[in-house]
């Protein structure tokens, strides 16, 4: 029997053991690191996670392997016995039956016994593919997958390789939701890496740079408008490396040897902040406003701040809600989730209620499992992260009764 050349299923299976034995060495270099409570570390737990998955993996790729050899040995037998047993076929003298069979067109590849022009491992792929497996079901489509095209994250969800890719490129153009995190863990960008092609994986990490930069520069092209990063800036010069144009870093106009020049049109719109009593984020300078609820502020750049004098949250003398706003919020929260009409007392008693518990909870870091409410009859939901419409579903904070969707319960809050 002919001997196969070494298959891929080899370089897979040493690479991934000589993995095994790496993680598991820095496994038992870490060990003693216990807490003071007797529980063991977070990163233990990890790793350990981490090595059952990949033993999963290793015991799944031997599986197929010897699946795909055994198969290969009976498609190669077979072949032999059928080339014997043509020779042990007597030979026809009949010279009319000589003549037709003579006249006959070849048999084509597929009339062949030996079937389509495919080789003996890409069937035995394709048949292994339609085998029964233990497929694992992605946290955010709900679509069910085999092992080796999910990912399992630190905090135990599962994404399915196209939704996971998906929230690093949405990640790529919205600050709000990077770094890519699930359960307020960050997911490492090894984990999706050779998923991306070149071109998503430099533009990944361009937004890397620019939401990482406090202090932001953009072209002052209209036509281009794109981030020139920090490497790209000398003496208050910012040359922007896809159209050429020049822009000053101080005013984030167009470059100017002279003295920097007052932006009227920035002025005009802290003017108008100003009376509107907006503020603006002491990192990124963002102006935001406060329509309901209380005086703590968490910009889209996660810094946290005092609306009423734009300090660092907790670091000022400020007081922590108006009263009327509370009551504000407290009556949106309970019309909203009305399914009808209260008489004035019983509204009345259950809007007490909820400013009470707003005014305990004002701090709320969301902990725990949010309360799903389903949409009935064309009921329309809007995130308060996100403001995005939903018409299935909407998760609730049991605490601060904040409305979230599914995205941004596992990938911003």
């Amino acid at each position: 029997m002919d001997h196969f050349p070494r298959s891929a299923f080899d370089d897979e299976i040493d690479a991934l053991s000589q993995q095994i034995e790496d993680v598991e060495s820095h496994r038992d270099s870490c060990k003693g690191e216990d807490r003071g409570d007797g529980s063991r570390p977070d990163h233990e737990l990890a790793v350990e996670a981490y090595l059952d998955e990949m033993k999963r993996q290793l015991s799944f790729l031997a599986d197929k392997k010897l699946a795909v050899s055994i198969a290969s040995a009976v498609y190669t037998d077979s072949r032999e016995n059928d080339e014997n047993d043509s020779l042990d076929q007597p030979i026809v003298h009949d010279s009319a039956e000589h003549s037709s069979v003579m006249n006959e067109a070849p048999d084509t590849d597929e009339e062949c016994i030996a079937g389509p022009s495919m080789t003996c491992p890409q069937r035995q792929d394709e048949k292994l593919e339609k085998l029964p497996q233990n497929k694992l079901q992605c946290c955010v489509c709900y679509d069910c997958y085999h092992p080796h095209q999910t990912h399992r994250l630190s905090c135990k969800h599962i994404y399915c390789r196209y939704c996971l890719k998906d929230l690093f490129l949405k990640a790529a153009k919205d600050q709000s939701l990077f770094p890519p995190r699930c359960c307020r863990q960050l997911i490492p960008l090894d984990a999706v890496q050779t998923a991306m092609s070149e071109a998503e994986l430099a533009e990944f990490k361009r937004s890397e740079v620019e939401f990482s930069t406090i202090d932001r520069t953009y072209c002052s092209n209209r036509a281009c408008g794109r981030f020139i990063p920090p490497c790209d800036i000398a003496v208050d010069r910012a040359q922007c490396s896809y159209c050429g144009s020049a822009t000053c870093s101080a005013c984030k106009n167009t470059f100017h040897t002279d003295d920097c020049v007052e932006d009227t049109a920035l002025q005009a719109t802290l003017a108008l902040a100003t009376s509107e009593n907006w503020q603006r984020c002491f990192s990124c300078r963002a102006i935001v406003s406060l329509a309901v609820g209380c005086y703590h502020i968490t910009c889209k750049c996660q810094a946290e701040f005092c609306y009423l004098c734009g300090l660092v949250w907790k670091t000022c003398e400020c007081e922590r809600w108006a009263e009327e706003d509370l009551l504000a919020r407290a009556e949106e929260v309970v019309d909203r989730e009305l399914e009808e009409l209260l008489a004035a007392p019983v509204r009345r008693v259950r809007v007490e209620r909820i400013r009470d518990e707003l005014r305990q909870n004002h701090d709320c870091d969301h902990p725990g499992r949010f309360h799903r409410i389903n949409g009935e009859g064309g009921r329309r939901f809007t995130c308060e992260i996100c403001e995005g419409h939903h018409w299935d579903y909407i998760l609730r904070c049991r605490r601060c009764h904040l409305y979230v969707c599914e995205r941004c319960r596992r990938n911003r809050l």
